[in-house]
């Protein structure tokens, strides 16, 4: 059985990198590109990002939880496939089949008696008893 909070927070995570990535390319080029020229931004112009801003901003983009829907419901998709795949359900026939194995089993090896069983039982209660009237 596959569980639906794991692919839900794989789809979140890879829409993000996904939603990123772009980002994280150009820092990257930046960076790089400011190591070859040796120089060293002033530390009053470092970037600080604000996760919590990061989050708003990506909660107000439509494209965004759209990727992540796609992605989750592809993900649940392919769980759900891989699944039936490796399944053995029983279908009605089977089912069936089962029950009537079953009864059979039960008709074969019953203990309850039968009605040579019950009338042998009788004939020896009878057989012994005595019947006495007293007036």
């Amino acid at each position: 059985m596959f569980d639906i909070n794991t692919a839900i927070n794989t789809a979140i995570a890879a829409a993000v990198a996904e939603a990123t990535k772009p980002l994280v390319e150009r820092i990257t080029t930046l960076e790089t590109k400011l190591a070859l020229t040796n120089a060293t931004p002033p530390a009053e112009q470092a970037v600080q990002v604000d996760a919590a801003a990061a989050a708003d901003a990506l909660n107000s983009q439509e494209w965004f939880w759209e990727k992540v829907r796609r992605f989750a419901d592809a993900a649940a998709e392919a769980h759900m496939e891989a699944h039936l795949e490796n399944a053995n359900h029983l279908d009605e026939d089977d089912i069936n089949s089962l029950i009537e194995t079953a009864i059979d089993n039960h008709e074969e090896n019953r203990t309850h008696g039968d009605e040579d069983d019950i009338e042998e039982i009788v004939q020896k209660l009878l057989n012994s008893a005595s019947i006495s009237i007293t007036v």
